[in-house]
């Protein structure tokens, strides 16, 4: 809520219509909301919002736009949701193991990295195969007081070039950085469908394998 942050607007004033442009989206973002996306975020968002002011045919007011935000970027969990990561360093790695859903199944990978960020990505990259290049990420506070959030915003490139963008929202900065890459990852194009199929697969392995044991 812009009260909560100190920011305040006339909603019969402030409005975004289709040629507003991706500055007038993030304008109002950032004035009431104080979301602050990355330059090159602001463009797919500025996007993201045309494309419904054209569907719906009428303008948008900054509740809209700020709700269609967080639908749409933040905290993204289908596929994957990450519940739980415990992480230790260890000279200059970090490992141990990230606790996530996958597709609701439950599922423990062993994770290591530079960084404890770095440990979780490269769990789930090389478990389910998935490659990404040019990360591009930002993170601010969201809000100020002892429950302050920190909000996180991840760009992952596919192998295609193609860019998703996510956005996570936590009050440990940490847990913020990787939800803002899961939603990144959750929003790539193919992923549902690749990691569905590969579930698939996994289940047909499992059931040839029992059926072979209990045939012996």
């Amino acid at each position: 809520d812009p009260e909560d942050t100190g920011r305040q607007y006339d909603a019969d004033v402030i409005r975004i219509n289709s040629q507003s442009g991706k500055g007038g989206v993030s304008y109002v973002m950032e004035q009431n909301y104080g979301i602050c996306m990355p330059k090159k975020m602001r463009e797919d968002f500025g996007y993201f919002i045309k494309d419904i002011s054209d569907r719906r045919h009428r303008e948008l007011k900054p509740k809209e736009i700020h709700a269609a935000f967080e639908k749409q970027y933040v905290n993204v969990d289908e596929p994957f949701r990450v519940d739980d990561f415990s992480l230790k360093k260890s000279g200059n790695i970090w490992r141990g193991k990230i606790f996530l859903k996958v597709n609701g199944k439950e599922t423990i990978l062993e994770g290591s990295g530079n960084g404890q960020l770095d440990a979780v990505s490269n769990a789930v990259c090389r478990t389910y195969g998935i490659r990404i290049t040019n990360l591009i990420y930002s993170e601010h506070d969201l809000d100020s007081g002892s429950n302050s959030r920190g909000m996180a915003y991840f760009g992952l490139d596919d192998a295609a070039g193609r860019t998703a963008w996510g956005v996570g929202v936590d009050t440990v900065i940490i847990t913020a950085s990787v939800k803002a890459f899961i939603s990144a990852v959750n929003r790539m194009d193919g992923i549902r469908e690749k990691i569905r199929f590969r579930q698939i697969a996994e289940t047909d392995c499992e059931k040839d394998v029992c059926e072979s044991g209990a045939g012996q």
